[in-house]
């Protein structure tokens, strides 16, 4: 079987929502100052990223697992991206496949890379809420689970086991009213390596159900949030994109290529090395309150 090579860490469905007419956008890389032209297809992805090895042979599986949820997403976020404001389109089916995708994200951007790492060496199968028996007794078999973790494709897979984890009656919050999506006219938000946007720092896998923006596409913000918001102040999305580019790793995109140099030259420049962040994630929240 032919192995994939290009394995994006934010999915093409989800950056075409931020792509201009042409099915282009403009990417900001912070690590060289300097910004170009690209497509989704050649955009935030790493060569073989979920490619792992064992006895010896390469594997694409967890490439291959993760398209498959990819696929049940993109018509939830297609759903989102076409709908209007007098649409209830949070569903509970939808609203579930769009907390899979965040939960997703979340666990394959680079940015995430050492925080899951972390997590597979310190939690056993049981806390994660998988094992393996053995087939007559039923009883857990521990030893062959330290082995497996070992196991370079396995850590791999990680990427996808890790999302199911969240829906565990012990971290699932069950804040299904808590879902809100805004929407704009001729917007123009930005997203990024690291494109969401959390009120407090990562503690355990409800961290990233609770209190948290992230955009959708140039015209869509999804907000969990205790309270829904009465009005909008006008630098509201100014500083949300803000932030993305605050703490991206390393590349940001937008439609407009006008949009981000401003972005770029005016508000980040002159944030950069002060501190700002925690100053502008208060603000971005402080709608909320």
């Amino acid at each position: 079987m032919v192995q994939s090579k290009k394995h994006h860490y934010l999915p093409r469905f989800y950056l075409k929502g931020f792509t201009n007419k042409t099915g282009d956008f403009f990417i900001y890389d912070k690590k060289k100052d300097e910004i170009r032209k690209s497509k989704p297809e050649n955009s935030f992805f790493e060569k073989f990223r979920n490619t792992g090895t064992v006895k010896g042979e390469k594997s694409d599986l967890p490439e291959r697992v993760l398209a498959e949820f990819d696929n049940r997403s993109a018509n939830a976020l297609e759903k989102i991206r076409k709908s209007n404001f007098r649409e209830n389109v949070l569903t509970p089916e939808t609203l579930y496949e769009i907390r899979f995708f965040i939960a997703s994200t979340f666990w394959r951007i680079p940015k995430n890379d050492n925080l899951r790492e972390k997590i597979i060496n310190d939690f056993s199968f049981q806390e994660l809420g998988f094992g393996i028996f053995e087939k007559k007794s039923g009883e857990r078999m521990e030893e062959a689970e330290q082995l497996v973790k070992d196991i370079d494709l396995f850590r791999k897979m990680y990427s996808s086991l890790l999302p199911l984890v969240s829906f565990m009656d012990k971290y699932n919050t069950h804040n299904f009213n808590d879902w809100r999506i805004l929407h704009g006219t001729n917007s123009v938000h930005i997203t990024g390596d690291n494109p969401i946007i959390l009120k407090d720092q990562y503690e355990n896998f409800s961290s990233i159900q609770q209190n948290i923006i992230m955009p959708l596409s140039s015209e869509k913000i999804l907000t969990c949030t205790n309270k829904a918001p009465n009005s909008f102040h006008p630098d509201f999305n100014l500083k949300m994109d803000i932030m993305i580019l605050h703490q991206s790793e390393r590349f940001v995109c937008s439609s407009s290529e006008e949009y981000l140099k401003l972005l770029i030259d005016k508000p980040y420049k002159m944030s950069v090395g002060k501190n700002w962040e925690e100053k502008i994630l208060n603000d971005i929240f402080s709608y909320f309150d």
